[in-house]
């Protein structure tokens, strides 16, 4: 997006795996973020889900409307959320099965 002197970017607080930042435009554009596009990156504008697109094959374009807006983006890819999924489960699993062990042993004990 070509910022015309009406159009800016502040409040630009970059962490490890997220931005929030506050746009302000004159009419409908895109912000291209300069971080690498990867499946995992969610867009909220103003607090509503907003489409993650690619710029240029390789960065990430975000759609606004004009007027001023809060614009947050978050890295949170599906492969963790599956992954802590199925280590929980697979934890309970596996407590489950040492205490059904554990209980079995000591009944075979006392007979």
């Amino acid at each position: 997006m070509e910022l015309d002197d009406d159009d800016s970017v502040t409040g630009v607080d970059w962490h490890h795996q997220s931005l929030v930042a506050t746009v302000e435009t004159s009419g409908p554009g895109l912000i291209v973020v300069r971080t690498q596009y990867f499946p995992g990156w969610h867009a909220q504008i103003d607090g509503l889900r907003a489409k993650v697109m690619r710029a240029d094959d390789l960065f990430q374009a975000i759609p606004v409307e004009r007027g001023k807006h809060e614009l947050k983006l978050t890295y949170k890819p599906e492969s963790v959320m599956w992954g802590s999924t199925l280590s929980v489960v697979g934890s309970v699993v596996l407590i489950i099965s040492a205490l059904l062990v554990w209980t079995y042993q000591r009944r075979d004990q006392r007979i």
